[in-house]
């Protein structure tokens, strides 16, 4: 459920509440001498304003969420702040100027990103020399990063961004793998999961890729 929905159908259940108690009819007063008169209706009638919010409330529940695709940032964006702290061979930001730039967000307990670590870096050789920069992007601390690719068998050939959790809910990355890829203007040209597919480069990723590094 998308924290909008969520928050309308706190707001409903509060209104709920507020408009059956004040719709409701008075209390007979407590005591021995009134006992006798208090009686168990046969069935509650709903006042017309509380039955309206209930309407509603199902309209709130019917609506689909949104697919992973559609979350966050839209195509056509500007690259957001990268926020965080970088791990490179050189220990800095690398340099995005005039650079086609991929943004991978992973943990170091997802599985297929883990796993994508040797393709990324396959990927990353190839394009680099045309100005392709591939980038992870970890919400982890950096100790925990760093621990991770000490005792990975594979080396990490591009940059890490780690403490990325603002960024991580700028562009509200909910599943991972997640990838972002903007072109040298830093504007969002394709944005999707896996890289490849049955040991192929996704055709769309491809397309988008070869575009964005274009002179």
């Amino acid at each position: 459920m998308t924290l909008g929905k969520w928050i309308g159908l706190t707001l409903f259940a509060a209104a709920l509440g507020a408009v059956y108690f004040l719709s409701a009819p008075p209390s007979p007063a407590r005591g021995p001498d009134r006992v006798a008169e208090v009686k168990e209706p046969d069935a509650i009638a709903l006042p017309p304003d509380f039955q309206k919010l209930l309407e509603k409330e199902k309209e709130i529940r019917a609506q689909p969420e949104p697919a992973e695709s559609e979350r966050g940032l839209k195509l056509g964006a500007p690259i957001p702040e990268l926020k965080g702290d970088w791990l490179s061979a050189n220990g800095g930001a690398p340099e995005l100027k005039n650079k086609v730039l991929l943004l991978d967000f992973f943990t170091t307990v997802c599985g297929s990103c883990v796993a994508s670590i040797p393709d990324n870096n396959a990927l990353y050789e190839k394009y680099r020399s045309q100005g392709f920069v591939f980038a992870f992007v970890s919400p982890e601390p950096k100790t925990i990063v760093e621990e991770f690719t000490a005792q990975f068998p594979k080396k990490i050939n591009y940059p890490v961004l780690v403490n990325a959790e603002p960024l991580f809910q700028f562009c509200e990355i909910r599943e991972m793998p997640a990838t972002l890829l903007f072109d040298r203007s830093g504007v969002l040209r394709w944005k999707g999961s896996l890289l490849e597919k049955d040991g192929k480069l996704d055709e769309t990723f491809e397309k988008a890729l070869l575009e964005a590094l274009k002179p």
